[in-house]
């Protein structure tokens, strides 16, 4: 696993600009994943697509962002960015796995699971090929912590 630079200095800039009048005009509701992601797709000069939870959040010429936003506890003291390059568990891409409800083994669940999990993935990631000439897909997991304060 590697930890990517998100943004250029440039980007940065504007990704803190577009998230101050993002904020400012939410009128106390709560910060969503596909705010995000239009945040995410102005900064990079990306089109934004329609978001849902059901499909990748970026699609944009080989690149697939998958974004979770994270909830960090409080960190005693600590800033948030303490977060960043760890390894953190959020349970992506999984609102489509189906689990039986009786009469299943445990192992043969947990292979279920995985099993559906790697078809979600890969289905994803062929969507993203799709859309790219070269047939190359560069697949990520974007995550964004937030604290309460």
């Amino acid at each position: 696993m590697s930890t990517l630079q998100s943004f250029s200095l440039a980007e940065a800039r504007k990704v803190k600009f577009l998230l101050a009048g993002k904020v400012a005009t939410m009128m106390g509701r709560k910060f969503r994943e596909g705010d995000w992601s239009e945040v995410y797709c102005k900064a990079k000069g990306i089109p934004e697509s329609i978001w849902s939870n059901l499909h990748i959040d970026v699609n944009h010429i080989g690149l697939g962002v998958e974004f979770k936003m994270l909830r960090v506890a409080k960190l005693n003291g600590r800033p948030i960015r303490s977060v960043c390059g760890t390894i953190l568990m959020h349970p992506a891409a999984t609102r489509t796995i189906r689990i039986e409800d009786v009469g299943v083994e445990e192992n043969e669940v947990m292979e279920d699971v995985f099993r559906q999990y790697s078809a979600l993935i890969e289905d994803r990631t062929e969507s993203v090929r799709r859309g790219n000439k070269k047939g190359d897909a560069d697949m990520r997991v974007g995550r964004l912590p937030w604290e309460d304060e």
